[in-house]
């Protein structure tokens, strides 16, 4: 909620800066910290829409990143606080597991695995759980292979940055806005969670939407299809939906 009302916030800032616009950015971003601690990647987010759609770092202007950037440090310096208090809270609490029981080479292979796994599940939504135990160690092979995958990935969406920005964009958001769930920090007793992957799906939306109208709009002779593509999509979406709400009707049904 909170990050959905910064978004828009920062959109009236982008309309008229000036720090009246800033302070309901940052209130938003404040109270989303103090809900949940995922927004630390929120000031990054907002550069993403400075990319695309806003567009405000053109090349034609000198340092318009950098300015971008200055613009956002008092929400970095947010995001930082808030990172450092959820570690050390979850240090505390003995959540984080150390590196003696999770090693950076398995931490790293949890993190391709979980990628790998929530673009499985958010384009083939079957199997959904409440709870994911973690898996045995992984082999070799295998992290190579995911990382393979993300890497044609992203290699593929840079390559489409210039005909169709927002999949480039809504690509990156994806891979940004997982980051700090994506396992690297292992805690608790869970690998992942379908809940971890709300926000950043909305970057895969915004590729597959915009994108596909993109498309659409080029080749009109295949617009047609486009568009029972996705009806059908939100069709399927609709009836998982409703199967899986039937699992959350109450505590026995849980």
């Amino acid at each position: 909620l909170f990050w959905l009302l910064g978004t828009w916030a920062y959109l009236r800032y982008v309309e008229q800066p000036g720090w009246r616009r800033y302070l309901p950015v940052t209130a938003c971003m404040l109270m989303g910290l103090l809900s949940k601690p995922v927004l630390m990647t929120f000031p990054a987010s907002l550069l993403l829409l400075d990319y695309w759609p806003l567009a405000r770092a053109s090349r034609a202007v000198p340092g318009a990143w950098r300015r971008l950037v200055i613009e956002k440090l008092p929400l970095f310096a947010l995001a930082l606080a808030f990172a450092a208090l959820a570690i050390v809270g979850q240090h505390l609490g003995g959540s984080i597991q150390s590196l003696e029981t999770a090693p950076p080479a398995q931490r790293i292979g949890i993190v391709l695995l979980n990628y790998i796994t929530y673009l499985k599940k958010i384009f083939w939504p079957v199997h959904l759980a409440i709870v994911y135990p973690y898996y045995p160690p992984l082999p070799f092979s295998l992290s190579l292979y995911h990382l393979a995958v993300l890497g044609g990935l992203t290699y593929a969406g840079w390559r489409s940055r210039r005909a169709l920005p927002m999949v480039w964009m809504g690509w990156l958001w994806f891979l940004l806005n997982l980051a700090p769930v994506a396992g690297f920090l292992p805690a608790g007793s869970v690998q992942f969670a379908d809940r971890f992957v709300y926000v950043p799906g909305i970057g895969l939306a915004v590729a597959l939407v915009w994108g596909g109208a993109e498309l659409a709009r080029r080749r009109p002779d295949y617009a047609a299809a486009v568009r029972a593509a996705m009806a059908l999509a939100l069709a399927a979406c609709a009836l998982l939906t409703h199967r899986q709400l039937g699992f959350w009707r109450d505590s026995l049904t849980v």
